[in-house]
């Protein structure tokens, strides 16, 4: 079986620890993800990305060519609040690995 890990999981994940971050990091995590899970597919394209960024806006933003935390988004970025919201559908051996990668 193939897995699909869609942008929104990479942004909310790798943006948890960090202000912002760039299509180059996202995809060097898609190669490291890639790379080193069997069977997992990281969605990263600029139309996944913009998607998200627009279907998620207390959360994601743009500036400078980069996506950014959105003002007021600290909750949004709570780890209880991403783990329900984002990595639920993970399964979890698969989520682990997934999560050690981005949060490298």
């Amino acid at each position: 079986m193939c897995y699909e890990i869609d942008s929104e999981i990479v942004l909310a994940n790798f943006l948890r620890s960090k202000e912002n971050c760039s299509f180059v990091d996202l995809i060097n995590l898609k190669r490291s993800i890639e790379s080193s899970i069997y069977n997992v597919y990281v969605d990263v394209t600029k139309n996944s990305v913009f998607t998200s960024v627009e279907n998620h806006p207390k959360m994601f933003s743009w500036a400078n060519e980069k996506i950014i935390k959105s003002k007021n988004s600290e909750t949004y970025f709570e780890p209880h609040f991403i783990d329900d919201y984002f990595n639920n559908d993970i399964e979890d051996k698969i989520k682990e690995k997934v999560l050690s990668i981005i949060n490298k």
